[in-house]
């Protein structure tokens, strides 16, 4: 069933920790007969909701409104499912649309981003495909600023992109919940399905940080992310700055690197992140994205530059996209 978290804003379960290791949560706010969906899940996850909507009264014909907080399979998958059987409306960050409405271009330009790095093989490239369903239309653009209006609820929208394009957080101005969705992400996130953690993802560390800190100045009494449990102003402000902290330090650890090997591969960077840095399990899309995030940074600040070699055979991918201190 359901969690009422505040007045008219309920706590959905999903199926999607079952399937993937990892707890998602979806929010609804229902007022005045308008009832808004903040986020869709995977594709399967509509499929699921009836007994989390009954929770509210309601049901998946009545929601009026969509929201995608971002781009990512699990939490815009279940949107054509959501759009035709409520023909509620979709709104989502203006520079996430070419993802939501192409989703091949979504697993083309995040999962296949990183050659050299993380090999996506068919069979994982199928079931990215599958969480992400059929392309959606967005009718409603965000930007950085918007409100939304759900009944009497006002939702502020605040774009922080950093770990998508355009991610977004919405701030309830009646009861001051900020669904920050998966932008705050402390040290990681603790998996179900082992020991190890979901480390954070961040394709850009300055937006992500600058993020951070805009966040810490809102005016919030609960925080309320799509992968942990809702926390209280205090814990809230602990979480962001948690997350502020983890970048920090994983700018550190990546320099220490570089100033120990003098010219290292983005590959290995992801790998001692996985392994070394943190609990998480090696290379895979969050400690990829770590690591291109904070080399790609250290290049903007002059400190230290790419480099390409031609792969021959046999020879370790490892040489490959590599990166020399200057």
């Amino acid at each position: 069933m359901s969690d009422l978290i505040a007045r008219d804003t309920h706590r959905l379960s999903t199926n999607y920790g079952e399937d993937h290791g990892i707890p998602l949560w979806l929010y609804l706010i229902s007022s005045d007969e308008h009832n808004a969906l903040l986020d869709a899940g995977i594709a399967s996850t509509p499929a699921h909701l009836g007994v989390e909507l009954a929770g509210a009264d309601v049901t998946l014909a009545d929601i009026t409104l969509l929201v995608n907080s971002h781009a990512h399979a699990d939490h815009m998958g279940g949107d054509a499912v959501v759009i035709a059987r409520s023909k509620a409306k979709l709104a989502a960050p203006l520079r996430e649309v070419e993802w939501i409405e192409e989703r091949d271009r979504y697993v083309s330009e995040l999962w296949e981003a990183y050659p050299g790095v993380l090999e996506i093989d068919s069979e994982k490239g199928r079931q990215i495909r599958e969480m992400c369903g059929p392309n959606a239309r967005v009718d409603i653009l965000l930007r950085d600023g918007d409100h939304l209006s759900v009944g009497t609820h006002e939702l502020e929208v605040i774009i922080t992109g950093g770990h998508s394009p355009a991610h977004l957080v919405l701030l309830d101005l009646e009861t001051r919940v900020l669904f920050t969705f998966d932008f705050v992400q402390g040290h990681g996130t603790a998996r179900l399905d082992g020991p190890t953690l979901l480390a954070p993802l961040y394709c850009d560390r300055r937006q992500y940080l600058s993020g951070l800190l805009r966040l810490l100045e809102e005016d919030f009494e609960l925080l309320a992310p799509s992968h942990g449990k809702v926390l209280d102003k205090r814990e809230g402000r602990r979480h962001i700055e948690d997350s502020i902290a983890f970048v920090h330090e994983l700018d550190q650890y990546v320099l220490n690197l570089l100033t120990e090997e003098g010219a290292i591969s983005t590959r290995e960077v992801a790998s001692r992140i996985g392994f070394e840095f943190g609990n998480f399990g090696g290379v895979n899309l969050q400690t990829a994205s770590l690591a291109e995030a904070h080399l790609r940074d250290l290049g903007r600040l002059g400190r230290a530059e790419p480099h390409w070699s031609l792969r021959l055979a046999g020879k370790s991918r490892d040489t490959e996209a590599g990166v020399v201190l200057r």
